[in-house]
């Protein structure tokens, strides 16, 4: 579902039934990563999901916003906050209600973009949370272990500590500039 997801939503000539199609789609990756095993996937599935991210920074850690659902409200962070934003706007598109521009807008500080701009950034939450959060350091390991075999080169695993923390600081940075741009 990422996949298909992932492609640019132009088959009717970039139309905004268009765009509401790959929200469907981003909607449908995330409820499948959430998914339980006894019922029905739900909005509070993912978003549990995405709690369990281990950011490093404080304040995508921070649960300063709040989401709503069936009559419920929660605290939530900003992932959270954007995957909520998403789903609204999926139900939006999809059960065939008039669109507005705030319905398929994220708009916080000086940030105004479409919602499914920001679902890949989002997806790669959910992504690390389903596989465990430190894969991207098993990855490394497992791909500097084949390098090391192939190649007789015995890697620093404080390189493959830095790659990995490099990356990860870039992702969470992306998300900042939604905090604050």
């Amino acid at each position: 579902m990422a996949y298909r997801a992932l492609q640019v939503p132009i088959p009717n000539e970039g139309t905004i039934q268009d765009f509401g199609t790959s929200l469907g789609l981003w909607v449908s990756a995330f409820e499948i990563l959430a998914h339980p095993s006894h019922r029905k996937v739900q909005l509070t599935d993912v978003l549990d999901l995405l709690a369990q991210a281990k950011w490093v920074k404080p304040r995508l850690r921070h649960r300063r916003f709040i989401v709503k659902y069936r009559n419920h409200r929660r605290s939530a962070t900003l992932a959270e906050r954007v995957y909520a934003a998403v789903y609204s706007a999926r139900n939006t598109f999809l059960h065939g209600n008039p669109v507005r521009v705030k319905d398929w807008k994220f708009t916080h500080s000086a940030i105004e973009t479409a919602v499914g701009n920001l679902a890949p950034l989002i997806y790669r939450t959910a992504l690390m949370c389903y596989l465990g959060w430190d894969i991207d350091r098993r990855l490394a390991q497992r791909m500097a272990g084949v390098v090391s075999y192939h190649n007789g080169w015995h890697p620093e695993f404080q390189l493959v500590d830095f790659v990995i923390a490099w990356a990860n600081q870039q992702y969470e940075d992306a998300l900042l500039r939604l905090y604050s741009a």
